[in-house]
């Protein structure tokens, strides 16, 4: 069975509602809010664990999860403000300084495929994934 951490989520700063909304890309009715990043995560696991208790007790299979995608170095850039880019090198077994240097100056060169496999499963770890 699926969990949460197999979709793709997104969190995002809602200037209309004055939150941040959570949501699961393949799953377009279950979202969540919350004043912050954590408390709106939160939310939309309690919400998640609901939609799959009633898509059960009514005989309806979950989407499949799609398969994320390559983490780019321009999505690491817009992440950064919420990011501890330090911490998050470190924990992937990548040099905060090669990390840092990629997201500072933009160039053709990109993180190497098992680095950028390390980093999502780091990501997914804190329920980040970005698109």
């Amino acid at each position: 069975m699926n969990t949460l951490h197999d979709y793709e989520i997104s969190i995002q700063w809602s200037e209309e509602d004055e939150c941040y909304i959570a949501r699961i890309r393949e799953i377009p009715f279950c979202s969540a809010h919350g004043e912050t990043l954590e408390e709106a995560a939160h939310n939309l696991s309690e919400a998640f664990n609901f939609y799959c208790e009633i898509a059960s007790d009514k005989g309806i299979e979950l989407p499949a999860p799609k398969n994320k995608k390559e983490i780019s170095i321009e999505q690491l850039k817009k992440a950064k403000s919420i990011l501890n880019v330090t911490k998050l090198a470190q924990e992937s077994g990548i040099a905060p300084e090669t990390l840092r240097s990629l997201i500072k100056r933009p160039t053709s060169k990109k993180l190497k495929e098992t680095e950028n496999k390390k980093l999502q499963k780091t990501m997914k770890k804190y329920g980040v994934a970005l698109r």
